[in-house]
């Protein structure tokens, strides 16, 4: 936690404090040090740059005789000024101070000096030399204000749970806002999920807003007998949870062709499970009401349109016509009618990243899920779709096969309206759909939040959509594919 104000009376706490501080830093951030000569301000710098580097503190030296030192250590770049020789605002130039804003993290003493050489979104630190102590006093400004204030709120939420927690570890997530942090306890270990970043609105394509569906969903999957992680404690006002920690194997970082279908048949155990059984649209949990969203047609042409908005410019580089957008969406009316009505719990996400083997558990149980709380109520293959045609790793014809197999041999079509006939009809088009509305996420991501990571992964996507236009009621869209993106389909 960042606190306003701090008094600090020796070394030791001063380490601290810089520790403190340091930990909540990112790439991009400036620390403004204000105060008078002799309050203090080179030496935080100095155990700043050692907490952020590792550098010993004996090697980082004041920058008043060269305005400034810059220090490049563990992936982590500091760049530490001196504002007190500079004698005009003009010489500022010299001293490259854009392109430290952008490149690493910026410490800057007598920053009052030209504070309109700041960006709006900084950290200020006045020092005050007292009798028998120093005061710090803490001002984040602009953007920073929400981030310390999300700091300081994440740790009352940690000291609450009363958990001896020796070591945080940040954790690699998903294309969403939500931040996942594994927490080291003497013990074991948690997983920490914080979704108090998600933009809290209502969106088209039903995606969740807000920690408690997660915590619903959860839940209900438990009293059904689905292996998701057991919750320990939450906070739903303030979107966090901890929770079972699965450990680290994610079916996409060990699947290999000697284990693909031991790996993969609880998954699709799983799936066949879900199927058989009735799922109602007011979920009943711990005596309160969840009422789940079904996956209707309006649903899957918004989620479509996300490629016409999105991967259309990203890849041309202009905004798609009217004609051409209608062209496209009137196909995708005609093909979403030949889709059954059937309901079943759709999870959305059910594949790789997503998916844990747990050694010790028992059949289908062997599969762990870790993310649903965007379930819906939809056709019953859309997860199995999910499952076969993976945006984040490449299964084979071959292995989409035998899963596709497999989940049929099981099946209880005596639920659902669709038969054996027309499966791969619902199929091909369900996986269409939704390799679109992947292509028209990663776009996205790279357009609004220069997010390209997942880049990579569109050829994959595309290669399966040219699977599925091998079925004849795609004809029409591998038209439209074939006039407007030749190059990239090659349909």
């Amino acid at each position: 936690m960042i606190k306003n104000k701090y008094k600090i009376h020796n070394i030791k706490e001063l380490e601290e404090l810089a520790k403190t501080i340091s930990s909540n830093l990112e790439k991009g951030d400036i620390i403004a040090l204000i105060g008078e000569i002799g309050s203090g301000k080179t030496t935080l710098s100095k155990f700043l740059i050692n907490q952020l580097t590792s550098i010993e503190i004996n090697q980082i030296n004041s920058p008043t005789f060269n305005l400034y030192q810059s220090y490049n250590k563990n992936n982590v770049l500091v760049n530490h000024y001196d504002f007190y020789r500079i004698e005009k605002y003009q010489d500022l130039d010299e001293i490259d101070l854009e392109d430290s804003y952008k490149n690493g993290i910026t410490i800057i003493e007598w920053a009052d000096k030209y504070i309109n050489a700041l960006t709006q979104d900084y950290i200020e630190i006045h020092l005050t030399e007292k009798l028998s102590y120093r005061e710090y006093k803490i001002t984040p400004k602009g953007k920073l204000r929400k981030r310390i204030k999300n700091i300081n709120s994440l740790d009352n939420f940690l000291k609450k749970t009363n958990l001896k927690i020796n070591k945080l570890e940040d954790i690699y997530g998903d294309a969403s806002k939500r931040k996942y942090c594994r927490l080291h306890l003497e013990d074991k270990t948690l997983i920490l999920m914080d979704s108090s970043q998600e933009k809290k609105k209502i969106n088209p394509t039903k995606l969740s807003t807000s920690i408690s569906d997660y915590i619903h969903i959860c839940k209900y999957l438990e009293k059904i007998n689905i292996r998701v992680p057991e919750l320990f404690y939450t906070d739903i006002k303030r979107e966090y949870l901890i929770e079972e920690d699965f450990g680290d194997l994610k079916y996409s970082h060990i699947i290999s062709k000697e284990n693909f279908k031991e790996l993969y048949q609880p998954a699709i155990d799983t799936l066949l499970h879900i199927s058989e059984i009735h799922h109602p649209n007011n979920l009943e949990v711990n005596g309160k009401t969840y009422d789940i969203p079904e996956y209707d047609k309006k649903i899957y042409l918004n989620e479509v349109e996300i490629f016409i908005k999105f991967y259309w410019p990203f890849i041309k580089g202009t905004i798609c016509t009217s004609a051409i957008e209608k062209e496209f969406m009137d196909i995708w009316n005609e093909l979403l009618i030949k889709i059954s009505s059937d309901k079943s719990l759709v999870l959305r996400d059910f594949h790789s990243p997503n998916l844990m083997l747990l050694k010790d558990e028992e059949n289908h149980k062997k599969c762990g899920v870790i993310d649903f709380q965007d379930a819906l109520l939809g056709h019953p293959i859309y997860d199995l779709v999910s499952l076969c045609q993976d945006a984040r790793i490449t299964i084979s014809e071959e292995e989409e096969t035998f899963l596709i197999e497999t989940y049929k041999s099981k099946f209880n079509f005596n639920n659902y309206q669709f038969d054996r006939s027309n499966f791969i009809d619902h199929y091909c088009i369900l996986g269409t759909q939704r390799s679109m509305k992947i292509l028209g996420i990663f776009a996205r991501l790279s357009i609004l939040d220069s997010r390209n990571d997942y880049l990579v992964h569109m050829p994959r996507v595309i290669n399966y959509i040219k699977r599925n236009m091998q079925n004849s009621n795609l004809s029409d869209l591998s038209k439209w594919l074939d006039l407007n993106f030749k190059e990239e389909f090659y349909v």
